[in-house]
């Protein structure tokens, strides 16, 4: 009986000393038990920490979420500043060897009547491929859209004013320049539009003050200020174009679409508040203009996919 009693005493002893044994240091174990004793102790369910869980999954689901957007924005951003760099470039340097005394004046006139034509058609023929194909030729269009950009603001500065259409330039220039390191900064967040603009539009407001007080005049404050209303209008649409559709929570854009956001960029307002508007008119004035309606509702409609 003694017997028996001391194996159930040992017993019992042993079984509450097992997590006293566990906790020992490593040249107090038992060989035998270091598996057991480096084997991690299962987690209970109450000791998870549910909101520090539920808060990671909430940032890294929004992260996800704004990855493709802010890929595509900076891609557009990207190639939009590589544009208007070529064109600063050229509106600074080319004016420098054109003598408006000689014969250039008149070949500055024609090529500033040639780009206003060039850049009207081309602009027409990207609304157009915009609303009807899915995949037109984006690289082709923007080098013909900016190099009719370039022509008008080159003969601009040697007929019209120099200083004005280096300010425009300086504007566009600049504000994209911002807006591109707002989104280098943090590649993980989502700016609201109007933050974003208003960047764009206190460095137009900064680039227009110091261009007007290097010639004070009422005709450099005039042209400065025609100069700071074009680029007001460039402003507008990459507003609408970001507010309503890049960042709207409906937008379609994923990582390769980096060339449609950027032909969407100067068309989608023109499209959308413009054409659109044309079709409903002719469409409430009993007209059967099918073919409109019908790439206003399906643009990708003359495809086979």
């Amino acid at each position: 009986m003694e017997e028996l009693f001391l194996l159930g005493r040992l017993e019992q002893l042993r079984r509450n000393a097992v997590p006293c044994e566990l906790e020992q240091p490593e040249e107090h174990a038992n060989p035998l038990d270091k598996g057991q004793r480096r084997r991690p102790r299962p987690m209970q369910v109450e000791e998870v920490d549910t909101g520090l869980l539920d808060s990671h999954l909430i940032a890294s689901d929004d992260e996800l979420r704004t990855l493709p957007i802010i890929r595509v924005l900076t891609g557009v951003l990207f190639n939009e500043l590589v544009a208007w760099t070529c064109t600063l470039c050229a509106t600074v340097l080319l004016p420098q060897f054109i003598n408006v005394e000689t014969f250039m004046s008149t070949v500055c006139l024609v090529l500033l009547l040639l780009g206003i034509t060039t850049l009207a058609v081309c602009y027409a023929i990207m609304v157009d491929c915009a609303r009807r194909y899915r995949r037109p030729a984006v690289l082709a269009m923007m080098v013909v859209l900016h190099m009719s950009i370039a022509f008008i603001c080159v003969c601009s500065a040697v007929l019209i004013h120099e200083l004005a259409t280096l300010c425009f330039v300086l504007m566009v220039w600049g504000g994209t320049l911002i807006m591109l390191l707002k989104l280098y900064h943090s590649p993980g967040q989502m700016y609201p539009p109007r933050s974003l603009l208003l960047l764009t539009l206190y460095s137009s407001l900064f680039i227009c003050f110091v261009c007007v007080a290097q010639e004070l005049t009422l005709k450099d404050l005039a042209v400065n200020l025609v100069a700071l209303l074009l680029n007001g209008l460039l402003i507008a649409f990459r507003y609408d174009w970001l507010a309503a559709h890049a960042i709207a929570s409906d937008t379609t854009y994923n990582l390769s679409d980096v060339d449609r956001a950027w032909i969407d960029l100067y068309t989608w307002t023109t499209d959308r508040r413009v054409m659109a508007q044309c079709c409903r008119g002719d469409t409430a004035g009993g007209g059967t203009n099918n073919k409109s309606t019908g790439h206003l509702e399906l643009p990708f409609a003359n495809e086979t996919l």
